[in-house]
């Protein structure tokens, strides 16, 4: 959906393998701002919300919060109904990206 969106695929080659160096500025405070926040770093959390308000305002950050919690939902849903499979491969620009499996206790 991202690519169809117009994200650039080399960026979303480095959202997912975790390859903060490789992603642009933005991404990279995206990435950083939900990974403080999944992993309830909060001190952290607060200083990167701070940034993304500052360069992209309310309306943005909301939409952050909001990805933020939905991106578990799915997950978890098809967990609980017996379809769940870890993600082995997942295609950018027609080409296998790698993929960063980090556990994330909350």
């Amino acid at each position: 959906m991202a690519e169809r969106d117009g994200v650039n695929a080399a960026n979303l080659r480095a959202i997912l393998a975790a390859d903060e160096r490789a992603m642009t500025p933005a991404a990279a405070l995206g990435f950083r701002f939900a990974q403080a926040v999944v992993g309830r770093r909060l001190a952290e959390a607060d200083t990167l919300r701070g940034e993304v308000l500052q360069r992209w305002g309310r309306r943005a950050l909301v939409s952050l919060a909001l990805t933020i919690a939905s991106s578990t939902v799915f997950p978890n849903v098809k967990y609980a109904l017996g379809h769940g499979h870890a993600c082995t491969q997942i295609r950018v620009a027609g080409g296998n990206a790698p993929l960063a499996h980090r556990e994330l206790h909350v």
